[in-house]
């Protein structure tokens, strides 16, 4: 089932009047996420990534060893709100579930060196690829 998104409605935020205040800043309300924009352009849009794998047969803990100083250091990243790893109920996947503060800090996650040196390493500890589901709307 699509959704239709409709455009974000600009409103005006303000405790005093808007004639008492310096400066009103405007809001763009989409969903329940607010971002604050600037002359009509959004300055950061957070982006949530689910990525999937399947750890070959009775590699699942040493792909994990991998996984700790990779979770840990990702965490301390400065765009980075949301880096969770679990099991996949009723089977051996692991989803990883990522939210950053724009595709931008996505981008700078992905060049850091805990996960360029990370990411060889857990390539061949599972098997086929890595799935990978972006989510750069809310609904």
């Amino acid at each position: 089932m699509v959704k239709k998104v409709t455009k974000p409605k600009s409103i005006t935020k303000s405790k005093k009047s808007p004639a008492k205040t310096k400066q009103n800043k405007k809001l763009t309300k989409t969903s329940t996420k607010t971002v604050k924009v600037s002359k009509s352009k959004v300055i950061a849009r957070e982006i949530c990534v689910l990525a999937e794998l399947t750890p070959k047969q009775g590699k699942k803990d040493e792909l994990m060893k991998v996984f700790k100083p990779l979770i840990e250091n990702t965490r301390k990243e400065p765009g980075c709100i949301i880096y969770d790893c679990c099991e996949k109920f009723g089977s051996n996947d692991l989803i990883f579930f990522e939210k950053y503060k724009s595709e931008e800090e996505l981008e700078r996650h992905m060049k850091n060196d805990h996960f360029t040196k990370a990411y060889p390493e857990v390539v061949k500890l599972i098997d086929g690829d890595v799935r990978i589901t972006r989510c750069p709307k809310w609904l």
